[in-house]
């Protein structure tokens, strides 16, 4: 059954067609609500969690007709050449500043649709978990409900469970689902004093009620928004701030099925939408779940930094699974690129989840069972809002605990928040796919290529940033010190043509070696300061150099040690990460406490800093040594305790 609504926004009206059903949205009556209430408390908490994955899957079926879309404002080509974004407009990357998020409360269906405030449903156990942390990252919450009614459930279940809205926004307009990164708006920046705007790409068919919520939120929230015809997930939009952006061929499929577009069309569509100089479209891959979205394993710190879930080499093997391959590929296309700075990128990686018992996953089907990730976190200011698999009872908590440090070296200083999403697994998303950022007014722009891990010896280090406010830049300073001092040293940045400003970081010409930390403070003539990194004295850039002599570094093997061991007791694989920064060749065995060797394995040249896994079912109960052996000879050991 068809239906029509009519939409009335700044005094015109827009006639939508609409496919979904009127059964999914009719208004429920009193009677009728409390019925469905009655019927969803009769469930236990799995029969629950079955219901949710039926109902909110990630990526809709759809038969249907595709329908034209009939938006009200402005229409944005779907070919290059131009669109209508202003000349000046800035997509800005997600580690940027912003001032709220957006989430669509989950709604559930017995008969009717009733909003999702049941005290035994993982689900709403999950958002009030959400709504909280997001409060607490010091934002507006931002909640879409259908029934204004609704917004007193939500109120009233937030104050049960003791975690009372302080700073939020209802937005009260019908929709479909949970996934607000994908149907949501791309915020974007332009004129002269940063005006905020928003693009709207099409949606997944099937899903209308949500297409239409960027234009609705934007029409009372005042933010103008211009509309692309491409279709576009949110979720396969990474974008660095500095006008490239990265996707999957997901978009290319979708745009050829429901648009009749070729792939140069696409492109050039999306590049003349986003305002961009270069778009990289990779490849998707086949088993995350259904959507191909890129934020399943990539995030960005920054214009120049890479964060990507690493699969361990236990996966590459795994049968029908293509996705280690695929990512890997990703990846080294992404190394031959260069920055915004026209310099290499950085990369950090971060660990890949396992099932609760810390067993790897056996078969492609097996992991979109589960479709489990750290990369699908919110970036929140100073705040991360991250996934993990565990709780106190159950998950494998070491390996989650193992993971939360990886993040936190490479998003160093940053408040982490973690959230079982264990409700969401097998539904191909997690935190980051339902959830959406509202960029911050006023925004004051970093441009600068970190020193970062090894750099070679220099007498100075010369600091360049590029930094803009829309009021200017009224002074910036650079703070650094030498690892494990206590004051920082703080220096005026002295402004130079195009928005630079210069300064340096004096090296030792007697030291061997040192390790430096160091970030950037700025304050606009309008008065606002924030730093880069973003958590400033709590997680700033660090490098270092080594200065030996060469007759004596020839003679000294590349360095190398194990990071985190998990889980440790360990009973069916244990997950050793090596830190290194050099290409090294490794192997490893494990020896029992008379020394004898009762496990080994040759991992080959390890490029960086990755974990790397040992079978250890085969061993009896007790304690081990793991020892990690390189090319020369050194070696590097662990203890491990054996279930």
């Amino acid at each position: 059954m068809k239906r029509k609504i009519i939409a009335v926004l700044s005094g015109s009206m827009c006639l939508v067609n609409l496919n979904a059903t009127a059964q999914k949205h009719i208004k429920p009556t009193l009677a009728q609500k409390q019925a469905a209430y009655e019927a969803l408390r009769k469930l236990t908490p799995q029969e629950m969690k079955e219901k949710f994955l039926k109902e909110h899957k990630r990526k809709p079926d759809f038969t249907g007709t595709i329908l034209p879309e009939k938006k009200s404002g402005k229409t944005m080509k779907t070919t290059g050449g131009g669109s209508i974004l202003p000349p000046d407009a800035r997509f800005p990357g997600e580690f940027e500043e912003v001032q709220g998020v957006f989430i669509s409360w989950p709604y559930t269906y017995s008969g009717v649709p009733v909003i999702d405030t049941v005290s035994i449903s993982p689900a709403s156990k999950l958002y009030t978990q959400l709504a909280d942390g997001i409060q607490k990252a010091g934002v507006k919450l931002y909640i879409n409900v259908w029934d204004g009614a609704d917004t007193a459930a939500v109120k009233e279940f937030m104050v049960k469970k003791g975690t009372p809205l302080t700073n939020y926004r209802f937005l009260v307009y019908e929709g479909d689902d949970i996934w607000a990164r994908d149907f949501g708006p791309v915020n974007y920046y332009y004129d002269t004093d940063d005006k905020i705007g928003w693009v709207d790409f099409r949606y997944y068919p099937g899903r209308d009620f949500d297409n239409e919520l960027p234009k609705l939120w934007g029409a009372e929230l005042g933010i103008p928004v211009a509309f692309s015809n491409v279709f576009q997930e949110g979720g396969n939009i990474l974008t660095d701030g500095a006008q490239n952006s990265y996707t999957s061929d997901a978009v290319y499929g979708q745009n050829t099925s429901y648009n009749g577009y070729t792939t140069a069309r696409t492109k050039d569509s999306l590049i003349s939408n986003l305002a961009l100089n270069r778009l990289d479209v990779l490849k998707a891959l086949p088993h995350d779940g259904g959507t191909g979205h890129i934020d399943l394993y990539l995030d960005m710190t920054d214009e120049n930094t890479f964060v990507q879930t690493k699969m361990p080499i236990d996966m590459a093997t795994v049968p029908g699974f293509t996705d280690y391959a695929i990512t890997n590929r990703n990846i080294d296309t992404l190394r031959k690129r260069n920055s915004f700075h026209s310099k290499p990128h950085h990369f950090f990686n971060i660990p890949f989840p396992t099932r609760d018992d810390g067993s790897w996953y056996t078969t492609a089907g097996n992991y979109e069972f589960y479709t489990r990730t750290y990369s699908n976190h919110l970036i929140i200011n100073k705040t991360i809002i991250q996934p993990i698999f565990s709780d106190a009872l159950s998950g494998n908590a070491a390996g989650d605990a193992a993971a939360i440090d990886s993040i936190k070296k490479a998003y160093p200083g940053y408040k982490i928040i973690p959230i079982d999403m264990r409700y969401l697994d097998g539904s191909g998303g997690s935190i980051h796919c339902i959830t959406k950022e509202m960029a911050a007014p006023n925004p004051i722009r970093f441009f600068h290529y970190a020193y970062r891990l090894k750099e070679d010896y220099q007498s100075s280090y010369p600091i360049d940033a590029i930094i803009t406010n829309h009021s200017g830049i009224a002074s910036a300073t650079l703070y650094w010190r030498l690892k494990g001092s206590s004051a920082w040293t703080s220096i005026p940045m002295t402004s130079a043509s195009g928005n630079h400003w210069l300064s340096n970081i004096p090296a030792s010409s007697t030291a061997v070696s040192e390790v430096f930390e160091y970030y950037i403070s700025a304050t606009s003539v309008n008065g606002k300061t924030i730093t880069r990194p973003m958590p400033g004295a709590d997680g700033p850039y660090e490098f270092w150099y080594d200065n030996t002599p060469a007759s004596i570094k020839d003679k000294v093997p590349a360095g190398f040690a194990i990071g985190n061991l998990y889980p440790n007791p360990a009973e069916n694989i244990v997950n050793i990460e090596v830190v290194t920064s050099n290409p090294i060749d490794l192997s490893m065995n494990i020896t029992d406490i008379s020394g004898r060797i009762v496990a080994q394995k040759d991992f080959g040249t390890i490029t960086n800093t990755q974990y790397l896994t040992l079978p250890t079912e085969h061993l009896s109960s007790g304690i081990f040594m793991i020892n990690i052996i390189n090319e020369n000879g050194k070696i590097a050991s662990r203890k491990l305790i054996k279930k």
